[in-house]
Order: C-alpha cells, then structure tokens, then sequence
C-alpha cells in the first residue's frame, strides 16, 4: 500500500492531512494522519521540488539512482537523474530495506525486525493499551474481526519479545 501512494494521495481539510489509499485487498480507505506525521510528511514532500499529484509519495533516494545507473550499464535503457529522483516509486523490496537497514542500526545485527513485525508490534500494543478488537482490526485493515482475531491469538500465544521491545522503546 505505502508503495501505490502518490503526492495527490494526500488532501488537506483545514489542519486535518488525510491520507487516500487502494488497501491491498481491493477497496479504497482514509486515514486522518496524526499532526507530527502530517508535518513530517510536509517537511519531506519539501525536499522534493515542484510535484504533481500522479508522482509517487515516496521515491528512491540517491543510492537508488545509483542501482538504477548501474543496471542502465548493461541494458539500454537510458536515466534521467532529474526525472529519475521524482518519478521512481520506492518499491515494496526497498521499503523493506529501509526498515531493514534502520532496525540493525537501532537494534544491531539479527533482531527479527520486518515490516510485519512491526504490524504485530502495533496491534499488540493496541490490545496491551485496552483497545477493543474492531479498534484493531480497523488499524490492521482486516476485512473482518474473526481475522483479527487469530492474528492476535498467534501473537499471544508467540511471547513476542520484539514486540516487546518495541514497545518500550517508543
């Protein structure tokens, strides 16, 4: 989902940022994003020029350019760096990076930290925190509760120390 969005993905109603999106499933949602979120989303979108509504939210960084010049080395394809920084979507393998490459430098080498963990983290701490199961299974954008159920029954059940660990940490 994070890798579909585009700049015009984001709508303003008065201070309210709200976020439009395809969930993996099929279907579209919103979200009203938090005030430090909204901000740092402003603080970034900054850093990135004049952008239309159809380019991508979240593009590939310097070193993305990079994998694509080299790739460009032995193919013909020819890249544009002006064009390429604000147009290349992050892919779902990047992102995944990101959280890779931030987790080791948090938590160090080997600490079982992925996108999906970080998905169990926030729903165990919503259930920790007396957040009702529809609250979590609007938060984890289940279809229905009966799946957020089991998702939460596994996690139970895991003593997931990660998730743990997390959670102090934020």
């Amino acid at each position: 989902e994070v890798a579909a969005l585009q700049v015009g993905s984001l709508s303003y109603m008065g201070e309210r940022t709200i976020l439009s999106y395809r969930k993996k499933g099929g279907g579209d949602a919103q979200k009203v994003l938090a005030p430090v979120t909204a901000q740092a989303l402003r603080d970034y979108l900054r850093t990135r020029g004049d952008l239309l509504d159809d380019m991508p939210l979240f593009v590939a960084s310097d070193k993305g350019l990079q994998s694509a010049r080299n790739l460009a080395q032995h193919t013909d394809t020819r890249i544009d760096d002006t064009v390429f920084l604000q147009v290349s979507p992050l892919s779902g393998r990047a992102i995944e990076k990101v959280v890779a490459t931030y987790a080791k430098r948090a938590f160090g080498d080997n600490n079982g930290i992925t996108v999906h963990s970080l998905r169990h983290t926030a729903a165990m701490k919503a259930l920790e925190g007396g957040r009702t199961i529809t609250e979590i299974s609007d938060l984890l954008k289940h279809a229905n509760t009966r799946v957020t159920a089991i998702y939460l029954h596994r996690m139970e059940g895991s003593g997931d120390a990660i998730s743990a660990e997390l959670g102090e940490r934020y």
